[in-house]
């Protein structure tokens, strides 16, 4: 078996609008094609925002852990890009699960080329320490709903937890849902705020499906 570490880009996010930056073009993935996106989240967010179907006993990344499936069984395909995804467990984990199996993301040799994990921002502060380990850790922040403490505090507990560190910080890409038209105001409003917040940067408007 490979037991070698394959890399890990995680990107936290905040809202089922994430599912609007899954495309072929995706800023998630610039420079690298992933093998797999892994979903990870209190409750079902991408199944609901493409229409997706998973039987109600659908393990999520934990069926990884066990030997009665393999990757491929776990995987749906997402509507816009043709890279297999694994959604979130019908059924909500425990953060010692979610933990495992984050450290089973990195070295199992049946996946193939780097996995991108979205996590959902609400598990952060139970899974700090696994995600010490990634190759790069970032945040996509839908700014549709104003962010209020939520960002600032997201960004004070991943800084205490050295999960901010240069080497592997790939920024905050913050964004306008899609169905949200924002007005010049708005943009100006979230340019100034993000100038105040470490690599953040704006994403061009996203159109529409």
């Amino acid at each position: 078996m490979n037991n070698s570490t394959h890399p890990l880009h995680v990107w936290i996010f905040n809202d089922a609008s994430v599912a609007s930056l899954l495309r072929a073009d995706s800023p998630l993935w610039a420079d690298f094609v992933p093998g797999v996106i892994v979903e990870i989240a209190e409750r079902p967010t991408l199944a609901h925002a493409l229409d997706l179907e998973t039987p109600p006993s659908y393990p999520g990344v934990a069926g990884l852990l066990g030997t009665a499936a393999a990757p491929s069984d776990l995987v749906v395909r997402l509507p816009a890009v043709s890279i297999p995804a694994i959604l979130t467990a019908a059924q909500p984990l425990t953060p010692a699960t979610l933990s495992a199996a984050l450290r089973k993301l990195a070295n199992d040799g049946r996946i193939f080329g780097p996995r991108v994990i979205l996590l959902d921002a609400a598990l952060v502060p139970a899974l700090t320490s696994a995600l010490l380990s990634c190759t790069k850790l970032g945040i996509a922040w839908d700014l549709s709903i104003a962010p209020g403490p939520a960002l600032p505090a997201l960004l004070g507990t991943l800084a205490t937890e050295n999960l901010l560190r240069p080497e592997t910080w790939a920024g905050l890409n913050a964004y306008f849902s899609p169905d949200h038209f924002a007005t010049d105001e708005e943009h100006s409003a979230a340019l100034a705020s993000l100038n105040a917040l470490p690599t953040a940067r704006l994403l061009p408007s996203l159109a529409a499906s």
